[in-house]
């Protein structure tokens, strides 16, 4: 994948440019984009579209799940366009959105192995950056299950209960990169809105820290509004 530039250096039209680019690698790359689960629904003959090649594929992709160009300038967030991520860089911040929700927890917990699973699923860069930002403590905190499928849906949920998705095919694409949950993810207790909301905004303000590798898309300084 080709770096992209910084979104706060750059012109809103080289800026708009070089997204529009990457959404055009990720719409014609579908076979390497796709979670291999979502892949073999498709349904085709395996041998019909081998012979097609990787283009064959990637039409049938596109029928089945009705995928088409989503709006950039729809976006009320970059979170939106988090589907410009590679498959493993986008399960790295679903993980980080379900385990800011108790980093409070993660930061006190001497439970060595949800610890590690935690460093598995956001690199360790990101967990030193994750465990560093402050949370009122809260006594019904889980820590994560040994169940990946299961934190990154969590980490979804919580990005769907803040974020508008006004274009649906975005999210569509995001659900579509992940693996299918295998259960449901069990959530905490439901916070107040007031306080669900700011553990949001703490989130997106933090992000230009846990993901500095990708400040193309969010920026390298805090995020100033995550709706509208």
């Amino acid at each position: 994948m080709a770096p992209l530039v910084d979104i706060d250096a750059a012109d809103p039209a080289v800026r708009a440019g070089h997204l529009a680019t990457q959404a055009g690698q990720v719409l014609q790359d579908l076979p390497r984009r796709l979670h291999p689960s979502w892949i073999d629904t498709v349904g085709a003959d395996p041998a019909t579209l081998a012979a097609g090649g990787p283009e064959l594929l990637n039409i049938a992709l596109l029928a089945r799940f009705d995928l088409r160009w989503p709006d950039l300038s729809a976006a009320s967030h970059a979170l939106e366009l988090a589907w410009l991520l590679p498959p493993a860089q986008l399960a790295r911040l679903c993980a980080a959105r379900a385990l800011f929700a108790v980093r409070g927890a993660l930061a006190r917990s001497v439970d060595a192995g949800a610890r590690r699973r935690a460093r598995a699923l956001v690199g360790d860069a990101s967990f030193e950056a994750l465990v560093a930002v402050p949370q009122p403590r809260r006594e019904d905190t889980a820590l994560p299950a040994d169940d990946t499928p299961a934190v990154l849906a969590h980490g979804l949920a919580l990005l769907d209960a803040a974020l508008q998705w006004r274009d649906a095919r975005s999210r569509r694409l995001i659900a579509l990169m992940l693996p299918p949950a295998g259960r449901p993810a069990t959530p905490a207790a439901a916070q107040p809105p007031h306080a669900a909301a700011a553990e949001h905004t703490a989130f997106a303000a933090a992000l230009h820290t846990l993901f500095p590798e990708h400040a193309w898309l969010f920026g390298s300084e805090p995020a100033t509004s995550t709706s509208a």
